[in-house]
This record gives C-alpha cells, structure tokens and sequence, in this order.
C-alpha cells in the first residue's frame, strides 16, 4: 500500500524499492500471502498463484485466497481449474456473485452455454449493479459465437451498463465483445459511446 501511495505520488524511484522490500519479505498469514500474490499477479502469475495457495494453506475458507486463484488459473490458460476453484468458492459463499459471474464467463469461453447462462442470470437476479451487467452482457457476447440469437441479449446488457455509466473505458479492447464487435448493432453503439465519451 506504501508503493501504491508513492507511485501517486509521482515518487516512481521509491515506490519501486517499497515493492521490491515487500516482494522479498516472507508472508506470515492469510493477508499478507494474498497481498504479496496480488502485487504479482501481472508481472509473476506463477508466482502469484503459489502465494495464493500458500493463503489457503493457512485459511482453507479465504475467498480472496480462492477468487484470486481462479483469476490466476484463468490468466495460465487452466480454465477447467479455475472453474472448479469457483465451484468451491460458490459451494461455500453462494451469494458472492463476482465468483458467479466469473464463472459464467469462464464457461462461455469454453464453450459450455447452458452452464454460463444459468450462472449469468443467477449472477444477474442477485446483483444489477452496472459492473456486473457489463460482465454479463460479455458471457452472452461470447456465447455468441456459437448461437447468434445471443446478441440482442448482449447488446441489450451493454446499453443497460453504458447509461449506467459503466463500460466505456472497456469496450474497444474487451477481448470477450469480439464475437459480436463487427455486428451493426454494436457498431451503432461503439459509435454512440464514442460521442458521449468525446463530450465528458
């Protein structure tokens, strides 16, 4: 956190020997094990994920330890794996719905649509918060591959997000919107987020 409030600080110098201490550090408990592993999630993954197991080691039931994990997994290419970690995660917390909608995307990327579209709109029922719609709207972008009845469904979710105020920083790199980026109807409303971002 003292790297973090440094880098804010313009002091790019210290806030690298803040981390640096910080990574050599051996970790005690729960916290500090998820801390140092998420400080390396984008630079050690590997790394990351042994610190995230190290957690649980300490804490079985640490949802940070067990979220963070199936974010990792996914990042390696071990969707399987990182599904089974949320199944954990909603067998023990099956109100978390960051965990649900996760997984939901994690199925419509393999291609699974009953599975993600159960947990979509579980994910759905428990949170219309405009983050959550987003992420929604790109299960069934994704899904959209293989049935295109999905789209009008995804690009309703986006519209829902986008006059929430949600999405507009995301839409032109969201590698799960690519199933639906080049359809006329997201390119009417890429084009309409683009003038309302121009004007803020």
């Amino acid at each position: 956190m003292r790297a973090r409030v440094l880098e804010m600080s313009g002091e790019k110098a210290a806030a690298r020997q803040e981390l640096d201490r910080a990574m050599r550090a051996e970790p005690t408990d729960e916290v500090t094990w998820v801390a140092r592993g998420v400080a390396r999630i984008g630079t050690d993954p590997v790394a990351a994920l042994t610190d995230f197991e190290a957690a649980l080691k300490v804490n079985p039931w640490s949802l940070q330890a067990m979220q963070n994990r199936a974010h990792v997994l996914s990042k390696l290419g071990r969707t399987a794996d990182a599904v089974a970690v949320l199944d954990r995660v909603l067998d023990l917390y099956p109100d978390y719905v960051p965990a649900r909608s996760g997984r939901a995307v994690l199925h419509a990327r393999a291609g699974n649509g009953a599975a993600a579209r159960a947990d979509a709109e579980a994910a759905l029922r428990r949170d219309a918060s405009p983050a959550n719609v987003y992420q929604v709207a790109g299960v069934y972008a994704l899904l959209t591959a293989a049935d295109p009845a999905h789209r009008a469904r995804a690009v309703e979710l986006l519209v829902t997000a986008l006059r929430a105020g949600f999405g507009y920083d995301h839409l032109d790199t969201d590698r799960d919107l690519d199933p639906i980026r080049t359809t006329p109807e997201f390119r009417r409303l890429a084009d309409a987020a683009g003038v309302i971002r121009g004007g803020r």
